[in-house]
């Protein structure tokens, strides 16, 4: 079943609801007919519940620590309580962007710069590096 849209010329809005294909051009209104309307319509794709976790292939979500929300709408009341917000290509900070074009550029044959990657490790809060990192936490390494 699809839902169509119809109007006439004074304005009357009509929704009626047809199998595909079988929706008909005009609605019978006031004095005059509704004729079906044909619009750019916005399809938005909730894809929470396809998401899968790369490491094992369940639900659980190790950012948020649970399993991952069904719906969008749990999503963002999770969110909300961790006073967190999820990064999208739209909101990811540009040191994120230039990081991952890097990486692209790397793994896809590319020179590596290691003046940009003497950058990136001092920009970082905290140690230099990994190593000095792990050197500082004393974490044994087998």
């Amino acid at each position: 079943m699809a839902r169509y849209e119809y109007r006439c010329a004074n304005g009357h809005r009509h929704e009626r609801d047809f199998d595909m294909g079988d929706a008909v051009g005009e609605l019978p209104c006031c004095e005059y007919n509704a004729v079906r309307v044909f619009g750019n319509f916005q399809f938005s794709e909730d894809r929470c519940r396809q998401f899968r976790n790369p490491q094992d292939g369940s639900r659980f979500s190790y950012a948020l620590g649970m399993e991952y929300p069904q719906s969008r709408g749990e999503r963002d009341k999770v969110f909300a309580a961790l006073n967190c917000e999820p990064v999208t290509r739209g909101t990811m900070p540009e040191a994120w962007k230039r990081d991952q074009e890097y990486h692209e550029h790397t793994k896809h044959g590319g020179a590596r710069d290691f003046a940009f990657e003497r950058a990136q490790c001092g920009s970082r809060a905290g140690s230099t590096t990994v190593l000095s990192q792990l050197r500082e936490s004393n974490v044994k390494i087998p």
